[in-house]
């Protein structure tokens, strides 16, 4: 089992993070209040997904030969 993150799902669920967390700082002027709660859910999301795929992964436990 390879470290979190070195794992796909770590990493696109870091990008869609950091993408949601920029969209609900209001960094982005065009979006108003509407991109700023759509960000907010998108970066709650990809962290749910990743922990649930985490979760799932480890529940399995270690392949055995």
């Amino acid at each position: 089992m390879k470290p979190g993150w070195k794992t796909t799902e770590f990493w696109l669920s870091l990008l869609a993070i950091v993408l949601g967390a920029v969209a609900a700082s209001g960094a982005l002027p065009e979006g108003g209040l509407a991109l700023q709660i759509i960000g907010g859910v998108m970066a709650i999301l990809g962290q749910l997904g990743y922990v649930g795929a985490r979760a799932k992964v480890k529940a399995e436990g270690p392949e055995l030969p």
